[in-house]
């Protein structure tokens, strides 16, 4: 199934670059589902749009230090956590694994504590509001020229 988005505000049909690939290509299951997507939306524009979340994305800022701030600040007295950290970034370097550790690392510390991805998570859902919000207003602002242009004739 091709993952197709209809945007009513700007008149477009949204789907994955990789999508959009194979349904270039003439009888594939992509190129089926865009046709009739089309037919549906004739007046709708087809565009490919880069993945929206991605991985490191969502991660972003989530560093070695960060990782040690927040671990130092929620540790239990005897350093339990900290310990568990500085053994699996030691053995890392030590056979130099790069960042293969830091992903093994990453995640271990994801599920310590859950609420950093929920966190993450959040502010993401955030950014892309912000992100609509500003999209709307502009496309109101350019709504509002172009009928200040053309005296309100439509």
């Amino acid at each position: 199934m091709t993952n197709i988005i209809i945007n009513e505000k700007k008149r477009t049909i949204e789907m994955s670059k990789k999508d959009y690939a194979s349904a270039c290509k003439f009888g594939s299951e992509e190129y089926v589902d865009l046709q009739e997507v089309r037919r549906a939306y004739p007046d709708y524009r087809v565009i490919a749009v880069k993945s929206k979340v991605s991985g490191a994305n969502v991660y972003k800022g989530l560093t070695y230090n960060f990782m040690e701030k927040y671990i130092m600040n929620h540790d239990d007295e005897k350093k339990t956590t900290m310990k568990r950290y500085l053994d699996m970034k030691d053995k890392a370097e030590e056979f130099g694994a790069g960042s293969d550790a830091y992903q093994n690392i990453r995640e271990w510390f994801i599920e310590k504590y859950p609420e950093i991805e929920e966190y993450h998570k959040e502010m993401e859902q955030k950014k892309k509001e912000r992100k609509e919000k500003r999209e709307e207003e502009m496309e109101a602002k350019r709504k509002e020229h172009r009928n200040k242009l053309l005296g309100n004739v439509a």
